[in-house]
């Protein structure tokens, strides 16, 4: 019996610290895309209202679409097309890319995509928090059978407990020690 619940604990402690491990990692891929993202919308309005003329403004600019292009890198290279929330940010990246390289960096053009951007990460992050909270379904599974199997367990070893005790003989003790040899 202790063995059996020995396993089960341990069993429990392996898929627990299993589904934390996961945990902390979707915590760092939401936490890094956010700081991407935060990055890459400063850019954009850094472009957006940038004054027009002059060298400084030019080299201002230069370094704004080189900081857009690296944090649109890193925010492609966390989004998967695999999920539905992903490709509408996918998307709205793509046209903030394009406006970029067309050269269009007037606040007009830019801002709008930028909040349909800055919404869609939202949603995913959303998604991605209920996930962490909530923890995997693994563990809860794992919980729930762990409960039964103790439950099971109790159950059996009353029973077994119960049989011998009625099959010993009437006024004799359910476990006696062997004689004593001379």
């Amino acid at each position: 019996m202790a063995a059996i619940i020995a396993a089960l604990a341990g069993t429990l402690g392996l898929v627990v610290g299993r589904e934390q491990k996961t945990a902390e990692f979707r915590q760092a891929w939401l936490d890094a895309l956010r700081a991407e993202c935060a990055a890459l919308v400063a850019q954009v309005h850094l472009m957006a209202h940038v004054p027009q003329g002059g060298a400084s403004a030019v080299d201002r600019r230069t370094e704004s679409i080189v900081a857009f292009r690296i944090s649109e890198a890193a925010i492609r290279r966390r989004l998967s097309r695999d999920f539905e929330e992903s490709r509408s940010a996918i998307v709205f990246l793509a046209q903030l890319s394009e406006r970029v390289a067309r050269g269009d960096l007037t606040s007009e053009s830019l801002t709008p995509i930028a909040e349909r951007f800055i919404q869609s990460i939202q949603k995913i992050s959303k998604k991605e928090w209920r996930k962490i909270k909530s923890g995997g379904v693994a563990s809860f599974v794992t919980l729930i059978l762990i409960f039964i199997c103790l439950i099971l367990s109790f159950w059996f070893s009353s029973r077994s407990s119960t049989n011998a005790q009625a099959s010993a003989p009437s006024g004799a003790p359910p476990y006696s020690a062997p004689a004593a040899r001379a």
